[in-house]
């Protein structure tokens, strides 16, 4: 099922003693069913509420997860288009911040910085609106993710303070060798980040379970590239080395090859290297 494993926390306390104890089974059955009904019950809504929208080709790309309020009579049908994905990336992100994905830390409901994380991923979201490909990594870094807001970013890159992270170097510096900067949207299977303050770790079969909505909901009229054998045993298909431990060559390389053979790979131009 499309939400198993997807938990929603209660917004009005998101602190670090707002997390449940793990449901007994039956709990957990009906919280998925629950939560099933409610993403069935928005992408209806959302369909509805604005179809001149929903009739752009990336109009619907929250897909199930479409945005809470769209029954709202005040949605002004004229605004600009970016307005619209500003709207519709907006209810994704709500939705990513009621989310409990396993014991992972969700940086964008919890912490002095989570509603900062919140606004720069909804503006990310909306600026790559048109990107052509979706690049998924295995989950959020201590050094990336978790502190920037944006996958496979890290702080250094977007304010000139804060850590680096040399995952994050890698992957910016070679979307800009391929000229590919712009058209290319950065996510992650789980968005949360699974390990400690100073560590990461492995994320667990539920927790790439709970965060597949968010992947799916950004996948239409994309095509799809898995980042590392994490990500590519979560999503199946085309993927490439993670650039980690030594893998930058082969990361570009394997990226370069992949948009060549894509589905309407001609129109994508990857300069020579």
């Amino acid at each position: 099922m499309l939400a198993r494993g997807l938990e929603v926390l209660n917004v009005d306390a998101v602190d670090a003693g707002s997390w449940r104890t793990v449901p007994e089974p039956r709990d957990e059955d009906l919280n998925v069913l629950v939560v099933a009904l409610e993403l069935r019950f928005d992408r209806a809504v959302g369909s509805v509420a604005n179809p001149a929208r929903h009739a752009e080709p990336l109009g619907v790309l929250t897909g199930a997860l479409a945005e809470p309020h769209a029954l709202d009579t005040s949605v002004d049908d004229d605004a600009p288009a970016c307005e619209g994905h500003t709207v519709q990336y907006l209810g994704l992100v709500e939705s990513l911040a009621r989310a409990r994905i396993g014991t992972t830390f969700n940086q964008y409901a919890t912490g002095p910085r989570a509603l900062l994380l919140r606004e720069r991923l909804s503006a990310y979201l909306a600026d790559r609106a048109k990107a052509r490909i979706l690049l998924v990594g295995e989950a959020a870094g201590y050094r990336g993710a978790r502190i920037s807001g944006i996958p496979f970013t890290s702080e250094r890159q977007l304010t000139g303070d804060g850590p680096a992270e040399a995952t994050a170097t890698v992957v910016h510096r070679v979307m800009t060798e391929l000229g590919l900067e712009d058209d290319v949207l950065l996510w992650n299977v789980v968005p949360t980040h699974p390990g400690g303050p100073s560590s990461n770790r492995p994320p667990t079969r539920v927790e790439i379970e709970a965060g597949r909505p968010f992947v799916d909901g950004l996948t239409p009229g994309r095509t799809v590239i898995a980042v590392g054998r994490v990500a590519a045993g979560a999503l199946g298909g085309a993927y490439v080395r993670h650039p980690s431990h030594g893998g930058a060559v082969a990361f570009r390389q394997g990226l370069r090859a992949l948009l060549h053979s894509a589905a309407g790979g001609p129109s994508i131009a990857v300069p020579a290297s």
